[in-house]
């Protein structure tokens, strides 16, 4: 008989979600100092195969409020370690990554909530996630899992030019793997790092994904530069060979954190990154509503404007507005008419002077903290960028 080695004995690894929460544990229906151990008996009487399989085995939950410094509020720090079975981890294909990581720590968070009471998921402000294929400090490790991880996580990825292309200053690129294989996912929001390997020397220059990120599937990413100015500081010629990392950055939808719905305030240079964010829900690959109200000092500047209002017509999950401001000012009371009635999140993409202005009507609009996410990209966006994610 052939021997099942997934099936026998089982191999255990460490899945953990640290979560910080916007206001003390009691707030949430915790307990400062709480410990909170299970050991698969969570699982309901008519569902225990099915828990177990979603969830793992067992799991540990630690909570405690952090000490207030320099006029900061005290806050609760979460922190979830599960055991869960090495053999999925081994298997998890490149494209169901990051939804199963998702759909795992919601799990498991639904539990601590039901058997302890509590109410953990509105009061998220910071999420961090380590998983087999993140945290690679563990000796367990299997060939399997470091090959996986180097899958999804390269250090370098080799790509070619298959196109490059000008508008009015911005350079976008169409990036194809010269092995062939699947390019490492990215969540919609995040930037792509390039380099020449003929240009030892070179910084990498960071650029916005503006391709929905199932075409990481394909072997191929579409990106624009970052740069105030337009353009890149160097030339991409059709046909070269670049370096490019994982995909980075922290500014994506994040479940655990964020509304369902989100509402996006850009201008022509942060316009990219809401186009892959509505790219990928058209495919499935993100699962939210986005609004984008995009504020244009004139009838051009973004150069994919017209393939964005055919997608916002076709998928009804995405609405693009677009609002022109010869003067470049908004207020909260101007937005007011375009924004949904549900709850939602915002994302601020766009120049320095775009964002600080965002950010202040965001801050009128009486939103709580942890709802606004911004990205500025600015006079200094590729060195910022680098520096502040460059090793998240």
């Amino acid at each position: 008989m052939k021997k099942r080695h997934h099936r026998g004995a089982r191999r255990d690894t460490k899945f953990c979600v640290s979560l910080l929460l916007d206001a003390p544990a009691d707030a949430a229906g915790l307990e400062d100092g709480l410990r909170f151990d299970s050991a698969g008996d969570y699982a309901e009487k008519n569902s225990r195969r099915a828990s177990r399989r979603a969830t793992g085995a067992s799991f540990r939950f630690t909570v405690r409020n952090t000490v207030p410094s320099d006029g900061q509020p005290v806050r609760c720090l979460c922190e979830l370690t599960a055991h869960d079975d090495l053999y999925r981890w081994e298997n998890l294909s490149q494209g169901d990554y990051f939804r199963y990581t998702d759909a795992l720590a919601r799990q498991y968070l639904s539990v601590v909530e039901k058997r302890l009471g509590a109410d953990i998921l509105p009061h998220v402000a910071q999420v961090c996630i380590k998983t087999p294929l993140t945290d690679m400090t563990d000796d367990c490790r299997s060939e399997k899992i470091r090959r996986n991880a180097e899958k999804l996580f390269p250090a370098v990825q080799t790509m070619r030019i298959a196109d490059a292309a000008s508008y009015n200053g911005v350079t976008v690129l169409t990036l194809q793997k010269t092995d062939g294989f699947t390019a490492a996912p990215f969540r919609s929001g995040q930037f792509l790092p390039l380099k020449r390997p003929d240009a030892p020397d070179q910084s990498p220059e960071p650029f916005l994904f503006c391709s929905s990120a199932a075409t990481a599937r394909e072997g191929c990413y579409v990106v624009a530069a970052v740069s105030q100015h337009g353009g890149a500081s160097e030339r991409w010629d059709r046909g070269a060979v670049v370096e490019a990392s994982a995909p980075q950055g922290p500014f994506y939808y994040e479940p655990l954190r964020d509304k369902s719905t989100v509402v996006g305030l850009t201008d022509e240079q942060g316009a990219f990154t809401f186009l892959s964010m509505a790219k990928s829900i058209r495919d499935d690959a993100e699962r939210f509503k986005l609004t984008v109200l995009y504020f244009a000092p004139e009838r051009e500047g973004f150069p994919f404007r017209r393939e964005f209002e055919q997608l916002s017509a076709d998928c009804g999950k995405v609405r693009l507005i677009c609002l022109e401001q010869p003067d470049g000012s908004f207020s909260a009371a101007s937005l007011r008419p375009y924004l949904p009635h549900e709850a939602f999140s915002v994302f601020i993409c766009g120049s320095d002077g775009f964002c600080g202005m965002a950010q202040k009507t965001a801050a009128d609009l009486h939103l709580p903290e942890k709802n606004v996410l911004c990205q500025a990209l600015g006079e200094k966006s590729a060195e910022a960028i680098l520096y502040s994610y460059g090793n998240r």
